[in-house]
């Protein structure tokens, strides 16, 4: 099992040494916490590997992350889950794909964290490899070159939704990348090279 890598961003050292001694408690599973620095985010997140980020919802870098993986589909493979200690008003919480508390137990934590690295992780979660009608939906966005915004906006679901979407679709396909997806969707026959033209020209 290969080990998943949480970066925990936070300004609090007790927080983020609580959830370090909670999540690689588990015996069951290789999980391996880091704690971020606000500085280079992107180049921290590359060198250590991270697959899954737990973050104060009001810390900038945090907001940064968020905000990047909604416009510029930056860090699309990342889930990112906040973490809070009262009710977050729904233009924040609606921005992370998932929001713990500092009052629930370690087991739900766990199991929130575990339900997110499913969507990515062959080694965490047991997930069919057949695409849904919804995925294929996705695919066709991507492959015609349109935004996570407007895959969104055209099949009526959130940002945060098709996002999730693509995780799953890349662990299913094993396949990183809009090339690659134009080509599995051609030989699949899910779009025409027609349909894709001007988005490959």
């Amino acid at each position: 099992m290969k080990p998943l890598n949480i970066g925990i961003l936070s300004h609090s050292y007790l927080l983020t040494q609580g959830l370090t001694q909670i999540l690689q408690s588990r015996k069951d599973h290789d999980i391996r916490c880091h704690g971020l620095m606000a500085d280079n985010i992107a180049k921290q997140i590359a060198a250590k590997n991270i697959r899954l980020i737990i973050a104060d919802p009001l810390h900038p870098a945090a907001q940064q992350i968020v905000t990047s993986k909604c416009s510029e589909n930056t860090y699309a493979d990342t889930p990112v889950i906040a973490v809070s200690s009262g009710v977050l008003p729904d233009a924040i919480s609606n921005m992370f794909d998932a929001v713990i508390s500092l009052y629930d137990s370690p087991e739900r934590i766990f199991h929130t964290v575990q339900s997110h690295a499913s969507g990515f992780d062959p080694d965490y979660g047991d997930k069919k490899s057949e695409l849904t009608s919804r995925e294929k939906e996705i695919i066709k966005g991507i492959v015609k070159g349109l935004s996570n915004k407007e895959i969104a906006t055209e099949i009526n679901i959130s940002v945060n939704t098709v996002m999730t979407h693509r995780r799953n679709i890349a662990s299913k396909l094993q396949i990183h990348s809009p090339a690659g997806l134009t080509i599995y969707a051609i030989v699949s026959k899910l779009v025409s090279i027609d349909e894709i033209r001007h988005s490959i020209n």
